[in-house]
Formats: structure tokens, sequence, C-alpha cells
């Protein structure tokens, strides 16, 4: 089952991004870089494919993400990809 590999990827994802620097500035952070990576992983992993069905993901899994990151400030997840 795909979620049982995504739930696998949260610990991957964890200790991955331990070691990545978060070089974006400060002021302009609005999610942690973990829910930027968990989300985008996690999706990927159960077969989404471009920014729009990583959202759709995101929004239709909102609360099992929230078992693992922050996602606090999400009400609707916003296209992530920089237009």
């Amino acid at each position: 089952m795909p979620l049982q590999a995504a739930s696998k990827a949260a610990v991957l994802v964890s200790h991955a991004s331990t070691g990545i620097a978060d070089v974006r500035q400060a002021a302009k952070v609005t999610y942690p870089l973990f829910d930027i990576l968990f989300l985008t992983i996690t999706a990927v992993i159960t077969g989404c494919e471009g920014w729009e069905e990583i959202e759709d993901f995101g929004n239709a899994l909102l609360d099992w993400l929230q078992g693992y990151g922050n996602f606090e400030n999400v009400k609707s997840l916003p296209l992530m990809e920089r237009r």
C-alpha cells in the first residue's frame, strides 16, 4: 500500500533534512522545510506527478500529514511551484 511506504518516508525525510541547511530568508518562510520535503516525497511515492497532483494529495490527506509534520498554517495547500 502506498501510504505505508509514505509513512516510512517520514523517518527518511526526518534524518535527511537534519543535514540540509535551509537557506531561505526567514521572513519569507511559510512552511518548514521538513513539511515541504515530506509532502513532496510522500506524494511522489504514492504516484503523484506534478505540483497540482501534489497539492491535491496534500489537501486530501492533510490530517494524515499533520500526524508527521507541522502543517499548522495550512487551511488549503497552495501550489508550491515557483511562478
